[in-house]
């Protein structure tokens, strides 16, 4: 049986970002492969901070909310200004994850967790 989800982005300050369909695939859920090229190409941005997500079910019940942050480094022998993206402590996700995935075609991909626990940090600062 495939369900139907609803995930909301939204931009560091708190203004909607873009909204697409998801599908449950059993232990995951994806995006429409259709449609994730052409929000990469009208949805992207350079802009790092906080972002939110809100996944619905189609009655509109929240399922998943949560922030993720997102940041930049300079990568060694780039250009002036080509910079790589990454989500700075995505484990700490309380039940999923978020993140793109190449199988034949491009998709945004949501993991979940049955437990929804968290990985302890050994990360020092």
């Amino acid at each position: 049986m495939v369900l139907s989800y609803t995930a909301e982005y939204f931009n560091p300050d708190g203004t909607p970002w873009f909204k697409e369909t998801l599908e449950n695939g059993g232990d995951r859920f994806a995006s429409d492969p259709a449609n994730t090229y052409q929000t990469l190409q009208t949805k992207s941005t350079a802009a790092t901070g906080t972002y939110g997500i809100k996944i619905s079910d189609k009655s509109g019940e929240v399922i998943f909310q949560g922030k993720f942050k997102v940041g930049k480094f300079l990568p060694p022998y780039s250009e002036k200004n080509e910079f790589d993206f990454f989500v700075d402590h995505d484990w700490l996700l309380p039940i999923g994850y978020v993140g793109f995935e190449q199988r034949g075609e491009l998709t945004i991909l949501f993991r979940s967790s049955a437990s929804g626990s968290k990985t302890p940090s050994s990360r020092k600062n």
